[in-house]
């Protein structure tokens, strides 16, 4: 299932899907989604698939995995930072990597995975995270 809020590369994703012959009769492109919509979609899916080549950051992805949904990442350093060592990501363009990383996902507990994200992805992780790299910033500069 593919889902979106923004359609601005449906062309070129629809024309993807094409190429893929008999294997994109599988990919199930939905209308818009809204935002307010896709917690039902995360917490009714086992996995969670990126595999973006580029990323500010991943709010999807932060968004999917404290519903519980297990990620396969492209290894790119904000997927590596949400994801942390709950997931082993892949090369961008490795699909039998990115396969694997399905299955792998598909293993993880739905409770591990939400309790991973409480421990290291909640607003209160991250502003001591920010407050800590500010003091060891601050340290630094004085020496």
């Amino acid at each position: 299932h593919l889902l979106a809020t923004d359609r601005t590369l449906e062309p070129e994703v629809r024309a993807a899907i094409a190429a893929l012959g008999p294997v994109g009769e599988q990919v199930h492109v939905h209308d818009p989604v809204p935002h307010a919509a896709m917690a039902g979609w995360y917490s009714a899916a086992d996995v969670y698939l990126s595999t973006s080549r580029s990323e500010g950051s991943n709010y999807s992805l932060i968004e999917a995995m404290t519903l519980g949904c297990a990620p396969a990442v492209s290894d790119i350093p904000p997927h590596r930072a949400i994801a942390g060592d709950l997931a082993e990501p892949f090369a961008v363009d490795d699909a039998p990597a990115a396969a694997r990383a399905v299955e792998r996902a598909r293993t993880l507990p739905r409770a591990d995975v939400e309790a991973f994200a409480q421990a290291h992805l909640s607003w209160r992780h991250v502003a001591e995270t920010l407050v800590e790299i500010w003091q060891f910033l601050r340290t630094q500069a004085r020496n």
